[in-house]
């Protein structure tokens, strides 16, 4: 019996390491993200990006596709349980929407030679969407697009001249 006792106890304090050892990780995970995210070539990219889309010129502005990138590696880490959902939700949710919806109109395009490409991205901006309506978050609208792509050009502008 109290082998038993001693077998249980041990396999708790492993259980709670391994999952204190998993906490850890996901928050280097996030903190790397999020580093990686306010980089200067990656405000440069995301900030071209903008300016394409609000200059109204044709076609697909080049830098979408890397930062489109970025939130693919975001759900792939979501997809294979390296991150939570909820883990992330706080700090990215309105990104994640509000790039993917950038992608809709070229979304045929970039899937005409992978039809999966971006799926991951889809669904965690699907998933992103239901915890902003569990969390009873003002949800992101579309409708506000080039509101938003104006607020996010400033913010980007600003940043890169600090």
């Amino acid at each position: 019996m109290a082998q038993f006792l001693v077998l249980t106890v041990t396999g708790l304090a492993i259980y709670r390491q391994l999952r204190a050892q998993g906490s850890t990780n996901a928050l280097h995970a996030q903190a790397s993200l999020l580093t990686q995210w306010e980089s200067s070539e990656m405000v440069r990219l995301r900030l071209a990006a903008l300016m394409h889309l609000a200059s109204g010129k044709a076609g697909q502005p080049p830098t979408l596709t890397i930062v489109g990138n970025f939130f693919a590696n975001l759900a792939s880490l979501r997809t294979h349980r390296h991150l939570r959902p909820t883990d992330s939700w706080e700090t990215w949710s309105g990104r994640v929407q509000f790039w993917w919806a950038l992608q809709g109109p070229w979304l045929s395009e970039i899937r005409a030679g992978n039809p999966g490409i971006y799926g991951e991205f889809e669904e965690l901006a699907t998933t992103m969407a239901e915890l902003d309506r569990k969390n009873r978050v003002p949800n992101f609208e579309v409708e506000d697009l080039g509101a938003r792509t104006q607020r996010e050009i400033g913010r980007l502008l600003e940043r890169l001249s600090l």
